[in-house]
């Protein structure tokens, strides 16, 4: 396999800083997937690919965010419905929907029959 590039000169970055837990989590890592036949050493002179930086690789809870964002966004939800008296699925339908007791559907429905 070979990297066609426009110039022959090859893609060279400084080393990425890790602390010595990032480290250890990389080379359990490059041990396991090396044993499992993932990959293979290389003595390319090209850089390496670098892991997009996640929430769970940086040590922070994914959920963080969520936990502070959803109690606010009901909050607003509810007080909003409220004020409006309609429903979030009214709203997204369109239309009012009105609660029948069983003897006012039959009058309901002939009254949208007869439209």
């Amino acid at each position: 396999m070979s990297i066609k590039c426009k110039t022959e000169e090859p893609v060279i970055y400084n080393p990425y800083h890790m602390s010595i837990q990032e480290k250890n989590i990389l080379n359990d890592l490059l041990q396991e997937l090396l044993i499992n036949g993932i990959v293979r050493e290389s003595s390319s002179q090209y850089a390496s690919l670098v892991k997009k930086k996640t929430a769970a690789s940086a040590g922070v809870a994914e959920n963080k965010w969520d936990t502070f964002v959803k109690p606010v966004q009901y909050a607003m939800n509810t007080t909003f419905n409220a004020a409006i008296g309609m429903t979030a699925m009214e709203l997204l339908a369109g239309f009012k929907v009105h609660s029948l007791s069983e003897g006012n559907v039959l009058s309901a429905v002939k009254r949208e029959v007869e439209r």
